[in-house]
């Protein structure tokens, strides 16, 4: 990407696990500071040998390093929508819970699933289901039925 493409307020992906959000451009020589939103390595050691996330934390590089880093530029609600995709692309999913997402997948034809979505299981399903309740993509709401959670529908569209 080049220097001048760079804006405060967008989004920037490396095209791999990396989404940083521009807070500022400054400097004599010209310097990015960002907001880290997902990373390969997300926690680090402080000296302490206390475990700290980086996500949220801001840093600063020079321009032209951003430029090279970056491969695609997103606006707030594709910067938001390219968030989830990563994080539903880390959750690891047991053989159960994989079959019950295949199935969901399979029965609807219509389009992409969003949040909020309601989705019938019976009985055999329902380990599956706790599942993932327990990683935060479903909400039983009782009777056999669960909605989707905005997590949940990027993993299923994914």
């Amino acid at each position: 990407m080049k220097p001048q493409e760079i804006q405060v307020g967008r989004f920037y992906h490396d095209g791999k696990v990396g989404l940083r959000e521009v807070v500022a451009i400054e400097g004599a020589p010209l310097r990015v500071r960002y907001r880290l939103l997902a990373a390969k390595t997300e926690r680090e050691f402080d000296r302490h040998g206390t475990e700290m996330s980086l996500l949220g934390m801001e840093s600063t590089v020079t321009l032209s390093a951003f430029a090279t880093w970056a491969k695609v530029a997103y606006d707030a609600q594709e910067g938001a929508q390219a968030l989830l995709g990563l994080q539903a692309a880390k959750i690891k999913l047991s053989p159960g819970e994989t079959a019950f997402v295949e199935g969901v997948r399979a029965e609807r034809w219509e389009g992409p699933f969003a949040g909020g979505t309601l989705i019938t299981y019976d009985h055999t399903e329902g380990r599956a289901v706790a599942g993932l309740e327990k990683k935060g993509l479903v909400r039983r709401v009782g009777g056999g039925e669960v909605e989707l959670l905005t997590l949940g529908a990027a993993l299923i569209n994914a």
